[in-house]
């Protein structure tokens, strides 16, 4: 486990017992407690993982780019977003407090048969989507003493019904790249002689998104964690020579597709994250 606390907040990401690895990406916990402010931070980069929030009391908003929430959530229904194609600022009150389930690329597909695509940067209430024993799963986690309950209740819960899925599946990828890889040779395998056009379709129902938009992210996601560890290390990004070794055409390519998937340039990040630790508190727990 890793975590991250200051005088007013604690944030976690929690690994999943190994069987669950291919189905649970990790665990994210946040807590808020007091504050002369009232209000706290959290900015989410794009991400290619969807996931089932529930805010065990409290409420966050999602704000636009003009300053407005977008969706405030103060009950304790669970929240399914799908895949993210851009980043999100989040506004949290005082005593808040919520458990992330964040899952691998394909699961809500393979779990609930959902078309991923139709969920593309959405948040939404999930007790209209769940089955009717995910709905008492959601009255066990509100109910939960801690967040180390809370996971070891959405294990037990998830590891034989997982169990079933994953004999079915080859071995568990470990990286998004892999994740591609993986998913584009089950749809050839399972429809032989598709075309390409058809493969794409059935890879969007999987995931949400296109296999050159999750390679994007993918690509995105290693940018921010070389840059994140040598900004930790107390070093400066040599960002011409980053871009070079992840494969981006330049300087500038990295940095116009950093800012699409965080708002923020290299530059404005790195000194950002420094500055306002725990607004960034997903960047820096993340792996």
């Amino acid at each position: 486990m890793k975590t991250l606390s200051t005088p007013q907040t604690h944030s976690s990401l929690r690994l999943p017992r190994p069987s669950l690895q291919s189905c649970i990406c990790c665990f994210m916990t946040r807590d808020t407690y007091t504050s002369t402010a009232g209000e706290f931070w959290t900015l989410f980069p794009s991400s290619p993982f969807p996931g089932v929030i529930w805010t065990i009391h409290g409420h966050r908003e999602i704000i636009d780019k003009a300053g407005e929430y977008k969706y405030r959530k103060m009950d304790k229904s669970p929240m399914f977003y799908g895949v993210c194609p851009h980043p999100l600022r989040c506004r949290e009150t005082e005593n808040f407090s919520s458990f992330n389930m964040v899952l691998q690329p394909d699961v809500p597909h393979a779990l609930f048969g959902w078309d991923a695509s139709a969920y593309l940067g959405d948040v939404i209430d999930a007790n209209p989507l769940l089955p009717a024993d995910w709905k008492a799963l959601s009255k066990q986690i509100s109910g939960a003493s801690d967040h180390h309950d809370r996971q070891m209740i959405v294990e037990q819960f998830l590891e034989p019904r997982w169990a079933q899925i994953k004999a079915n599946m080859s071995t568990p990828p470990s990286t998004a790249s892999d994740w591609i890889h993986n998913i584009a040779s089950r749809i050839t395998i399972s429809k032989p002689g598709s075309s390409i056009r058809q493969i794409e379709r059935r890879f969007k129902a999987m995931i949400g998104m296109s296999q050159k938009q999750l390679k994007t992210l993918d690509r995105g996601e290693k940018t921010l964690l070389l840059a994140r560890d040598i900004v930790l290390d107390g070093r400066k990004p040599d960002w011409s020579k980053l871009a070079a070794e992840l494969g981006y055409y330049d300087q500038a390519h990295l940095c116009n597709e950093v800012k699409r998937m965080t708002g923020y340039s290299p530059q404005e990040l790195a000194s950002l994250s420094q500055k306002n630790e725990d607004a960034f508190w997903v960047y820096r727990l993340w792996q």
